[in-house]
This record gives C-alpha cells, sequence and structure tokens, in this order.
C-alpha cells in the first residue's frame, strides 16, 4: 500500500507549481516570449506530478 505517499507527492508537486507560477509570472514582466516556454514546462511538471510513474522501493 502507497496511498500513504501521496499526500507528500501531492503537496510537494503543488509547492512546486506555485514556485514555477511564480517563477513565470515574475519573468512575464521582463519579457513576452519566456511565459510560453515556462507554461509548457508547468504543463510537463504537472504531468510528471500526476503520473506516478516511479517504482516503490519498499514494494
Amino acid at each position: 500500500m502507497v496511498f500513504w505517499k501521496f499526500p507528500a507527492i501531492s503537496r510537494y508537486c503543488l509547492n512546486a507549481y506555485f514556485f514555477m507560477k511564480g517563477i513565470s509570472t515574475f519573468l512575464s514582466q521582463l519579457s513576452t516570449v519566456l511565459p510560453d516556454t515556462f507554461t509548457s514546462i508547468l504543463f510537463l511538471s504537472n504531468v510528471f506530478c500526476i503520473t506516478p510513474s516511479f517504482p516503490d522501493p519498499e514494494d
């Protein structure tokens, strides 16, 4: 059972999401090209966080 790990993983992904969102918001004030790049990065990071494709070492 690995359900107890998901809260920590989702919390980490949520922190990473807001961190990246803050960076993209900050850079969007400096440039008009970078936000598109960070939007794709946010999308990829969300797909990585949502997809539990990592192996469980204790299983």
